[in-house]
């Protein structure tokens, strides 16, 4: 569940933020497409649901200079491998043709994180394949990515890559994407509203995230040049209401990250109850968010979410090592700053978010991890995940203020700016961020990041999160539920109990039963606020509500300058 947590240079923390127009909102859209007709590759898609199907139909159709003479095509399917599992959701009925007929295909056979089918002859003349991807099963819950093939409300949600058995190592090609959708219907993706052409690679196009069907949506009548709300299982009035959120917001990242004036923006949604948080992924051009059926999209929690989704479609994704403390943290610290400075939360809501960012990190039992040991944290570990993020946000925070104490000409979102045409030349090394922390700050600030990198703790200096905010130690109990070898599912039973835990204490027992689903991250969210689990024993309900925290910790805890959370700087 990312957190949202930011800051921006001005004269005044609440000072309000000039919004760009929203047709001048994106640098980070669909890439330029080829006039209609001159593709090479023509993808049929039709997704497909109703009370017996679910699953998206595809017909490729590949021209006669696609694979190369005497070489057997190869396709492959992405196994969404580690982070998911795939279910029902798996290639039925394939069926290749090309001029000389059906083309015999062998496979599937794993190889590293795909599946791969391979002819048994080389193809002759244009060639075409078809077959279909069932969505996920319902009845297993999962609460990874969001990218998976899913049904919801009459309609598939997800990245192409949760269906796309494409062509190995194919090269650029122009690319048309053909939805045959009923009258009514329709889809939305983060390069284009309905059908569109490019020219990409297929690989690149598994990227595309996309939601299809009997959509609610505002404008009603969308187009690529515009902010598109569309999705599944919220009603219309919440998209009218969350529009008039998300298009300011939209506008002051725009002018935060100094995007183009070129191209639209798509927010695609969808909703169920097999996930009991909010999750989002982000693309150029826009994002795909989930969020529970029991939860309203232009409800104020999901604003940060929102929000931190926002900023990743506006910031370059660095890998090798520089890893999650860069692309999360920004997004966790610019999720903050910018709808503050836009004046899109209030002074309390902004209090609020920092206390949750900070409570995140400082009572995370893993936040001394050094950044290169992160990924060693076991996978069920609660809260190991989040370390990145926060701590990331705590980094720029402080950054931002160092920077501003010195006068400096820049602030951490123009630096944020620099990097990113660097992410055009592939991933980049934290050599590059380090690069730029010499040439724009100093030797001081270089060796804050490689502090910040080995785990050192991360204590706030004045300014971190605006001139009228005060961060104050104070001690606190690290996050620790009490209960190991479990999810907190509703259903699911209980594993141990930690007979030392305040949960044991307040009478949590192995093989209690959950009545409903635990949010286990909601935990973390607070330096002192009690939990409450509703479970079963024997059949009987209870209510076990305990402190789920345990040792002392120094952490750091933001208060209004003024003493007055409404008039902070007073």
């Amino acid at each position: 569940m990312p957190l949202a947590s930011i800051h921006f240079r001005r004269a005044g923390l609440f000072a309000p933020l000039a919004l760009a127009s929203l047709a001048g909102i994106l640098s980070a859209a669909a890439p330029s497409s080829p006039a209609t007709g001159q593709a090479g590759v023509v993808l049929d898609l039709q997704p497909v649901v109703s009370s017996t199907v679910s699953e998206m139909r595809v017909i490729e159709r590949l021209p006669a200079d696609f694979a190369k003479p005497g070489e057997p095509l190869t396709l492959a399917f992405d196994t969404l491998a580690p982070v998911y599992e795939r279910t029902s959701d798996k290639v039925e009925g394939l069926i290749v043709e090309d001029a000389l007929g059906r083309v015999p295909m062998a496979g599937p056979v794993r190889d590293g994180d795909e599946d791969l089918w391979r002819a048994n002859r080389p193809t002759q003349g244009p060639v075409t394949i078809r077959y279909s991807v069932p969505a996920a099963s319902n009845a297993v819950p999962h609460s990874g990515p969001i990218t998976y093939l899913q049904a919801t409300a009459g309609g598939l949600s997800g990245a192409f890559s949760s269906f796309l058995l494409a062509p190995r190592n194919a090269g650029r090609t122009n690319i048309a994407v053909r939805w045959q959708m009923p009258a009514g219907q329709r889809a939305i993706t983060t390069a284009s509203v309905d059908d569109f052409d490019q020219t990409t690679t297929l690989s690149q196009l598994a990227n595309t995230l996309f939601v299809a069907g009997s959509l609610v949506q505002s404008p009603e009548n969308p187009s690529n040049d515009t902010l598109v709300i569309a999705g599944l299982a919220q009603p219309k009035s919440e998209v009218e209401q969350a529009a008039l959120w998300f298009r300011p917001a939209l506008a002051a990242m725009g002018e935060a990250f100094g995007a183009g004036k070129d191209n639209g923006y798509r927010v695609m949604f969808f909703s169920h109850d097999r996930q009991g948080f909010s999750s989002g992924t982000s693309k150029k051009g826009g994002f795909l968010f989930f969020l529970p059926s029991n939860q309203r999209l232009s409800s104020p929690k999901q604003r940060s979410i929102i929000a931190h989704e926002m900023v990743h479609s506006f910031v370059n994704f660095y890998g090798g090592d520089t890893g999650d403390w860069y692309n999360e943290g920004i997004a966790d610290y610019a999720a903050l700053i910018v709808p503050q400075a836009a004046g899109l939360v209030t002074p309390q809501e902004y209090l609020r978010l920092v206390n949750e960012e900070a409570a995140f990190y400082y009572l995370n039992r893993f936040r001394d991890t050094p950044n290169d040991k992160i990924a060693d944290i076991p996978p069920r570990a609660i809260g190991g995940w989040s370390v990145p993020y926060t701590r990331g946000a705590m980094y720029f925070a402080n950054l931002d203020a160092k920077l501003r104490a010195r006068h400096s000409k820049v602030t951490v979102l123009d630096l944020v700016k620099r990097m990113n045409p660097l992410g055009t030349q592939g991933p980049i090394a934290s050599a590059e961020w380090s690069k730029l922390l010499m040439t724009h700050a100093g030797t001081w600030a270089v060796a804050d990041w490689r502090d910040m990198m080995a785990g050192k703790l991360i204590r706030p200096v004045p300014g971190a999160f605006g001139e009228c905010l005060v961060a104050r130690p104070i001690t606190a109990g690290q996050l620790d539920l009490g209960a190991s070898g479990t999810s907190f599912r509703k259903g699911n039973r209980i594993g141990h109990v930690d007979p030392a835990s305040n949960a044991f204490k307040a009478g949590l027992r192995s093989s209690d039963v959950f009545r409903e689903t635990f949010e286990p991250n909601d935990a973390g969210l607070s330096f002192d606020e009690r939990v409450t689990f509703k479970v079963a024993r024997d059949g009987k309900p209870m209510d076990v509500t305990f402190a789920p925290r345990s040792g002392r910790a120094i952490g750091y805890k933001w208060f209004p300058r003024s003493g007055n959370a409404a008039r902070p700087c007073r």
